[in-house]
């Protein structure tokens, strides 16, 4: 079985635990899909403030729209 080293926790884990990328130089990403769900999961609770306080300037501004 092939393996590849996470490029952040440094672990090495078979290729499976990896999403493919066809633009990566192995076909697989260079984070592990744990890694990858940590990463985007910080990401989005950083963002989730900003996503609240706009959420409902948007669906007041564009009534019009989203019920056309």
């Amino acid at each position: 079985m092939k393996t590849k080293i996470c490029a952040r926790c440094r672990e090495e884990k078979p290729l499976m635990e990896f999403y493919r990328r066809a633009d990566c130089l192995q076909g697989r990403a260079a984070r592990c899909k744990s890694c990858h769900k940590q990463v985007n999961e910080a990401a989005r609770e950083k963002r989730r403030d900003d996503y609240l306080e706009k959420k409902p300037i948007y669906a007041h501004t564009s009534r019009d729209i989203l019920r056309a």
